[in-house]
């Protein structure tokens, strides 16, 4: 499990803190890859988490529009799970209370074409549209994409390389300019060299890393859906 202090400890070996003094502080760091890292990792690899949506209690205005009580900071719908029975609509057909298979299977099947789907719509930073209109009367659940908690221990062992490889560049894209000012030091004792080439050419690094990134995202078989069970 990833900690903040795993995470500053691998960054300072892989930016030889041992054998120099970085220009900003373990918390700085920390700051920057709350800021920059996190959001950016996460739109590729998000945290999925579930949110129980209590339509009397979570409705918003008139319309079909439900508030997702939560405190990640929510980047899309990923699925909306309803129960059977919860759309409302007419659907329910008495035969799916018969003993025999055959006749359960006939009327779930009748029930089914015609039952409306019922399709979501998010709207940021906290709301969900659910369609048809006046569809929902109980319960369900939204599985949520989020960016992960800034204590990383959501972020899976898994892709704790690929996250360390984005930490790293940012910290490296936010200190090049800093020490780029100071390329060599000439002191009494000589010149002295300040490691440019760890940090140098950290922005096209980046865009290697987010397209990797890319090709992965793009098999995830996380998409958006709706399930009825």
């Amino acid at each position: 499990m990833l900690t903040p202090t795993k995470v500053i400890r691998h960054i300072d070996g892989m930016l030889g803190v041992t054998h120099q003094v970085l220009e900003i502080s373990k918390e700085e760091i920390l700051d920057i890859i709350r800021e920059e890292t996190l959001p950016t990792f996460s739109k590729y690899f998000p945290h999925y988490a579930e949110v129980i949506v209590t339509p009397d209690k979570d409705k918003h205005g008139a319309e079909e529009m439900y508030f997702l009580d939560t405190d990640y900071d929510i980047l899309s719908v990923s699925k909306v799970i309803l129960s059977y029975g919860n759309t409302g609509n007419g659907a329910y057909n008495s035969g799916l209370l018969s003993r025999s298979p055959l006749d359960r299977q006939a009327a779930s099947n009748a029930s089914s074409m015609m039952m409306q789907p019922v399709t979501h719509q998010f709207h940021p930073p906290s709301l969900i549209e659910i369609f048809p209109k006046k569809s929902l009367v109980s319960k369900f659940t939204v599985q949520i994409k989020a960016v992960h908690p800034d204590h990383f221990s959501t972020i899976p062992i898994s892709l704790k390389d690929q996250f360390y490889e984005l930490a790293i560049c940012d910290v490296r894209k936010f200190l090049y300019p800093i020490r780029f000012r100071f390329n060599n030091i000439e002191t009494l004792y000589g010149s002295i060299e300040l490691f440019m080439n760890k940090l140098e050419g950290a922005e096209d690094d980046r865009k290697d890393i987010l397209e990797t990134f890319r090709q992965h995202s793009h098999k995830s078989a996380n998409r958006r859906k709706i399930f009825i069970r």
